[in-house]
């Protein structure tokens, strides 16, 4: 698991990027933003998530608030 913050998120489109603390930012939807009450992560909120690898790249996946 790797750690970061919310870099930004649109919860109308239902997707964003987290800035992993490694410096390599992740693009994340709206599914894998994990419990419910996470749905709208803030812009700055810690966050802990795996990595998947998708045809477009590496991005975010079970995004999780820390």
């Amino acid at each position: 698991m790797s750690t970061g913050t919310v870099k930004r998120f649109d919860s109308t489109r239902g997707f964003g990027a987290t800035a992993q603390d490694d410096g390599a930012d992740l693009f994340a939807r709206h599914p894998d933003t994990g419990p419910r009450a996470f749905r709208e992560p803030a812009e700055g909120r810690e966050t802990g998530s795996d990595g998947l690898q998708s045809p477009q790249g590496e991005r975010a996946a079970l995004v999780r608030p820390r």
